[in-house]
């Protein structure tokens, strides 16, 4: 994701079955087919709502042009999946799911697994972030956030 957004595109549908793993372990990211290139000429138009409702950023529901920070939401709602074993957000419906994104405060993953490093909480909870600003403002931050939880003794449960 980093690489994507040195690049200058934005992923804008981030989600798991976006993501491939190669057999040395490396993930790899995939499905490009609605990405955007920053800068460049607008191709969807101002409200058209482009993503997956389980992983989309509170602005790309409201139909404002996504930036990286879009995709660190996404990645935050991936890395919640991954550490309580559920979506942050379910509903009978891409809208009531979509709805939550904008206005349910972000759940409390040691509430869910109270195994789960509070740092990684603490990243997973600024990552999934109502506001851009208050995310992470790259993808390198939210990695090197994550590189910190790893060398903890405690993170073994989740990194190995």
């Amino acid at each position: 994701v980093a690489y994507a957004h040195e690049k200058g595109m934005i992923h804008r549908d981030l989600k798991p079955a976006n993501v491939m793993i190669r057999p040395n372990g490396d993930p790899i990211l995939m499905d490009f087919g609605v990405a955007k290139m920053l800068g460049g000429a607008q191709h969807t138009a101002t409200g058209t709502v482009i993503g997956t409702a389980l992983y989309m950023a509170p602005e790309q529901v409201r139909g404002e042009i996504p930036d990286e920070r879009a995709d660190i939401y996404s990645l935050g709602v991936m890395l919640f999946e991954i550490a309580t074993g559920e979506r942050p957000y379910e509903g009978d419906s891409a809208i009531s799911i979509m709805m939550k994104h904008i206005n349910e405060a972000v759940p409390d993953v040691r509430a869910l697994r109270d195994d789960v490093p509070q740092g990684l909480a603490d990243v997973i909870s600024r990552a999934m972030a109502k506001t851009r600003e208050e995310r992470f403002q790259s993808a390198a931050e939210l990695a090197t956030a994550l590189r910190g939880i790893s060398s903890a003794p405690s993170s073994r449960i989740l990194f190995g």
